[in-house]
């Protein structure tokens, strides 16, 4: 059975400046069992991180043995990014599952991978 939950957000959120920002993005995801993957569409933010975080954690407590996390772009990796991406991978360690990251474009995710953990 195949489990695909969207969840899209157009909101708006204060800016560093104090000003008012427009962003779209969303997150979906689609399970199979013990396999889900999660992509991530639009523009990555804070409401973004927030989500997936959310999402990873239903996702590892609720028995997912491999998790896909599609990025738009290899440029949208940022620090809390990689924060929420560390996290799940080592809880799915944990359990001797895996967490797999891509990126579009990216031919070498397990390089990519190394990168930003590094940076």
């Amino acid at each position: 059975m195949t489990t695909p939950l969207t969840h899209p957000q157009t909101s708006r959120e204060e800016l560093a400046d104090g000003g008012p920002g427009t962003f779209g993005s969303g997150l979906t995801m689609d399970r199979d069992g013990r396999r889900a993957c999660v992509r991530i569409t639009g523009q990555v933010s804070a409401i973004t991180h927030r989500h997936l975080d959310e999402w990873l954690d239903w996702l590892i407590t609720t028995g997912a043995r491999q998790v896909t996390v599609a990025l738009p772009a290899a440029d949208q990796i940022g620090t809390r990014l990689v924060q929420v991406l560390g996290i799940a991978r080592a809880r799915l360690r944990d359990s001797d599952a895996e967490l797999v990251v891509t990126a579009a474009g990216s031919p070498m995710r397990t390089e990519l991978w190394g990168h930003w953990q590094a940076n």
